[in-house]
């Protein structure tokens, strides 16, 4: 992998300097909605219903709760907007992002939403640590 500018880039022969959205963001954000729902009990199967039954029963503030959010929402916009780029050039759709594609905004915007996951990622490794014995 390769850093450019903050974001770790794709280095292989198919998707060379590319950031793959879904893993880096999108799969994360419905990690940490995932491990929430499952420490709360909360049964709904939808990243967004997980994060908003979260917020309801204060597992997630809701300045945490809108930022992911928001997070999601852009990502999801971004990869729409790339994927039918691709799809009206004839080419598969898929999630690899060339960073060439985002304005200045869009890549401020990014960077807060991987500063926004490694909080929430940091925030569950220190709750969930534990010493290795049983």
């Amino acid at each position: 992998l390769v850093v450019f500018r903050n974001f770790v880039m794709v280095q292989d022969a198919q998707h060379e300097n590319t950031l793959n959205i879904k893993h880096r963001v999108i799969g994360p954000i419905g990690g940490i909605a995932s491990v929430i729902a499952l420490d709360n009990g909360i049964s709904a199967t939808n990243t967004e219903e997980r994060l908003d039954a979260a917020y309801q029963c204060k597992a997630l503030s809701k300045e945490m709760h809108d930022n992911l959010i928001d997070a999601m929402e852009f990502i999801a916009s971004l990869r729409i907007r790339h994927q039918a780029k691709q799809i009206r050039a004839g080419l598969a759709a898929d999630n690899y992002l060339p960073p060439d594609e985002l304005s200045g905004l869009e890549k401020s915007h990014l960077k807060d939403s991987f500063s926004i996951i490694k909080t929430m990622q940091q925030f569950f490794e220190s709750r969930y640590q534990f010493s290795g014995t049983r």
